[in-house]
């Protein structure tokens, strides 16, 4: 099954909330850096949406767009993508945040923990995440990388850390990426940006939503990953964010094609002794040798010699990175195996 990507950005702001953009604004400058798809998420508002259709890359397709709000209050910030309606917000505590995640998922919507452990209160007010949440199955992703040059945060490293453990518990739960933009992109800037991986070759509010749902995406500073599960007889193959059955897999393979980015944003951007790694649960099955220069196509195949254990399969990319080394550049979500 052949897979298409498509990179979007779900997390931004305009004059609606606290953002330097104009919806049109935001709109021109996502065409402009190479996005296909995009969640506007002004805190606690959702009026810059109707003012969408108006702008012409939204209006003539170029750019696909889904309802968004960030829940801001004393407690956490929280994304909430296309639901059907607004749910109220204001009634929540850190001990009843379930009641109202629930009421999200009524109207059809999903839900994203926004950048859990940056500083709060004073600096930035509910932006660390204090509400208590007793099920995470309410949780659609936690973003492990927020705002420009993330991989320069100790707050990533605890976003991942977090999410990581969500996934040992057992919860089907996504990372994900936002820039939290709210203003023009200085010159020495690089974020993270979320890839859908679908079976779709064209993207739509309708498969774009969906993505985001079941996981079928991958978080990257710069490289772009096609990573798949193929079974013993080669008919079928499973991708990020796919739920299969353990036993498609006896003597299967895993197959990756890793690629220098084309955004030209991040281009500038250097990516150098990089692996992979990949886990089955909290266990390595593979860790490949540092690649000096990630300057062209870089494939792998490993065979699957062990049974696989239920759970999920997941990897990263680790690579020097502005300095950092051994950093996070691509962080993939699981394809989980029942």
């Amino acid at each position: 099954m052949t897979a298409y990507q498509f990179p979007v950005e779900v997390h931004s702001h305009t004059i609606h909330s606290d953002g330097q953009f104009t919806v049109k604004d935001l709109v021109e400058s996502a065409v402009s850096f190479g996005y296909k798809g995009l969640i506007l998420t002004d805190h606690n508002s959702s009026a810059g949406y109707s003012e969408m259709s108006t702008v012409p890359a939204v209006k003539d397709g170029e750019l696909v767009t889904l309802h968004g709000i960030e829940w801001t209050t004393y407690f956490g910030h929280m994304l909430v993508h296309d639901a059907d309606y607004d749910v109220d917000w204001r009634e929540a505590t850190p001990n009843t945040i379930d009641k109202y995640m629930a009421e999200v998922q009524v109207a059809n919507g999903l839900i994203g923990i926004a950048h859990p452990f940056d500083m709060g209160s004073p600096i930035c007010t509910g932006c660390h995440w204090d509400y208590q949440v007793k099920d995470y199955n309410l949780v659609n992703y936690i973003e492990i990388w927020n705002s420009n040059r993330p991989q320069d945060k100790s707050e990533s490293i605890l976003a991942y850390d977090f999410w990581v453990d969500k996934l040992k518990k057992g919860y089907e739960i996504s990372c994900s990426a936002g820039r939290g933009w709210h203003r023009p992109d200085t010159l020495d800037a690089n974020m993270g940006v979320t890839y859908l991986d679908i079976p779709e070759s064209e993207l739509t509010a309708e498969n774009f939503k969906a993505a985001l749902g079941q996981g079928q995406f991958y978080v990257t500073l710069g490289a772009v990953v096609e990573f798949q599960l193929q079974a013993k007889d080669v008919t079928r193959s499973y991708h990020i964010g796919d739920r299969v059955e353990l036993e498609d897999f006896s003597e299967g393979q895993i197959q990756v094609r890793v690629e220098p980015t084309e955004l030209h944003g991040l281009t500038q951007f250097a990516v150098e002794n990089a692996y992979m790694t990949i886990w089955n649960n909290e266990e390595v099955i593979y860790q490949s040798e540092p690649l000096k220069l990630l300057d062209s196509p870089w494939e792998i195949e490993i065979p699957l010699t062990q049974d696989l254990a239920k759970g999920y399969v997941r990897f990263d990319i680790r690579a020097d990175f502005r300095g950092i080394k051994a950093t996070p550049v691509v962080v993939g979500n699981p394809i989980y195996i029942k």
